[in-house]
């Protein structure tokens, strides 16, 4: 038998994963906003789960609104501003060997590719490691696309890398969420 259990303590949310089977039980516990650091099989998260990740910041000038959420590798958003909706994501990786240009590709789970060939890319070669920092902006179809699927690796400019199961989970939920975002 498994359960998922909810609670706060100082404000911050926590969650509890029991799983019992013959004779055994084991417990999981990590914090609201912390990927869990496990492959989730048969197991059914409370339907706000994925929204403990996205933060929502008030624009101003323009009443808008954009909510926004950041692991390790990207950063992710929805921005609804004058009545627009736009998505958007910052993905970043450490790579060895610098390479200029531009362009991304992400390797969805169905097979599908989503491909930005002039979407920029920003190298920070002073670092020991260069830094490749690419920033996409997503059509509709897109956003659905990613709602519905994880990314299993990408590519920025001829630097590719594979997604590890738990991030590529997150994000697909992160964007489920944000999807539902008014």
């Amino acid at each position: 038998m498994t359960k998922f259990l909810k609670f706060k303590d100082k404000g911050d949310k926590y969650y509890i994963l029991k799983l019992e089977g013959n004779g055994t039980t084991i417990y999981y516990n990590y914090k609201s906003g912390m990927p869990a650091q496990f492959d989730v099989l048969n197991l059914t998260l409370p339907e706000d789960y994925y929204c403990d990740f996205v933060t929502q910041e008030n624009i101003a000038a323009t009443k808008g609104r954009e909510y926004r959420a950041k692991e390790s590798l990207y950063w992710v958003s929805k921005r609804i501003e004058n009545g627009m909706i736009s998505y958007g994501m910052i993905l970043e990786i450490s790579v060895d060997e610098p390479n200029a240009g531009s362009g991304v590709t992400l390797t969805l789970e169905n097979g599908a590719k989503i491909e930005k060939p002039k979407a920029p890319v920003k190298i920070d070669s002073v670092r020991v490691t260069p830094k490749y920092t690419a920033i996409i902006i997503f059509t509709a179809n897109e956003v659905k696309l990613l709602e519905e699927n994880r990314i299993t690796n990408f590519r920025i400019n001829n630097h590719e890398y594979t997604m590890y199961r738990t991030e590529s989970a997150n994000l697909k939920g992160i964007m489920g969420c944000l999807a539902k975002k008014n």
